[in-house]
């Protein structure tokens, strides 16, 4: 978030809205759960891959094969990505923070959704009447 940048060049007030707040989380809970169940399959799994009885292509297999419900690497590009943006722009607002943020409850919605603008339009006038009275008090400070 530019904060510094809007008051360098003479805003008064800065009305910022963080996109990120919530677009990560569900996919890397997701792979947790299947590794801790291949972690946990009656003594099988990992004891037969540390005694050498599971061939070195098996074990990448069942590793690494978690199935239709697992991420695939675009997904997990996609959340590195989100959780990077996420922890950039919290570094920047606690350094110069903002005089209202508004966070936007989006991220299920996905990056090139363009068909769901209707949608998204909708949160985004939650989220000005979720904190219109920072809203008001900021602008307040203009007359």
């Amino acid at each position: 978030l530019p904060v510094s940048a809007c008051r360098a060049l003479g805003a008064r007030v800065v009305i910022a809205v963080g996109l990120h707040a919530d677009a990560f989380g569900q996919g890397v809970m997701q792979r947790k759960q299947k590794f801790d169940q291949l972690a946990d399959d009656g003594g099988g799994g990992l004891e037969k891959v540390a005694k050498g009885k599971l061939t070195e292509r098996l074990m990448l297999r069942r590793l690494f094969n978690a199935g239709q419900n697992a991420p695939g690497v675009g997904s997990v590009m996609l959340a590195s990505f989100n959780i990077l943006m996420d922890r950039i722009s919290r570094a920047r607002i606690a350094g110069d923070p903002p005089d209202v943020l508004m966070t936007p409850q989006a991220g299920h919605i996905p990056l090139l959704d363009f068909d769901r603008a209707d949608e998204l339009i909708k949160l985004g006038r939650d989220a000005v009447d979720n904190q219109i009275r920072e809203l008001e008090s900021a602008l307040s400070y203009l007359a």
